[in-house]
């Protein structure tokens, strides 16, 4: 995260119906009016639990191909060949931009059905946006927010890759750490480096045979 964004989160965990969305929305309304110039993104699993009371002013972005009895033109209109590209790994950025419709995308500020624009949602200028949960793993979408909740998410829903280690990899690649403490590899180790005297501070490896890491972007 930038200098100067969130450093530290804030996990509920309770029982579906408990209140958690409720809470999240008045404690980050009161936030918010007490700091004119901080913005906020939630990230939310279903757009059809993500409106309600309170959020009125909350601006919502949905994904390319989401549609409602409300609101049934989804917001990219090439949805079938996004949906091909997808099958092939390919960035739908990649579709974008060689979208013959891009130009209109980006600028359809109204949402007229028209046009696609499901680019131009990116351009809303409401302090509070509402942002489907793979957009997650678009970083632009939180780069400038002071606030960033997961409001009902799954978060292993989010890891895009999972790597088991043994404990003797673990125990090879902190040896190794250690007698390389220069090499900018190292600097991850856990604990990290003293500044002053070099030397690593004490870190002990659980006695689990097995460790699964979650990589994120």
């Amino acid at each position: 995260k930038r200098a100067g964004g969130p450093d530290r989160g804030l996990l509920l965990n309770a029982l579906p119906g408990t209140g958690k969305s409720h809470a999240l929305t008045s404690s980050l309304n009161r936030f918010m009016s007490r700091r004119s110039r901080t913005r906020a993104t939630v990230f939310v699993s279903r757009h059809d639990l993500a409106r309600g009371p309170g959020r009125e002013s909350w601006a919502f972005t949905r994904g390319r191909s989401h549609t409602s009895p409300s609101q049934p033109q989804a917001p990219c209109s090439q949805g079938a060949r996004q949906a091909q590209l997808n099958s092939l790994r390919i960035p739908a950025m990649v579709g974008c931009d060689h979208c013959p419709l891009l130009a209109s995308c980006r600028q359809n500020q109204s949402q007229s059905p028209d046009s696609p624009f499901y680019l131009a949602q990116f351009a809303q200028r409401a302090r509070v946006t509402v942002h489907p949960v793979q957009h997650f793993l678009l970083p632009k979408t939180f780069e400038y927010s002071r606030v960033v909740a997961l409001d009902d998410v799954d978060l292993l829903g989010l890891c895009v890759e999972s790597i088991v280690l043994t404990r003797s990899q673990l125990e090879k690649a902190l040896d190794w750490a250690k007698q390389h403490s220069d090499h900018s590899y190292a600097q991850a180790f856990p604990g990290g480096v003293s500044p002053n005297r070099r030397k690593f501070r004490q870190f002990k490896i659980h006695p689990a045979k097995r460790l699964s890491l979650g990589q994120f972007k």
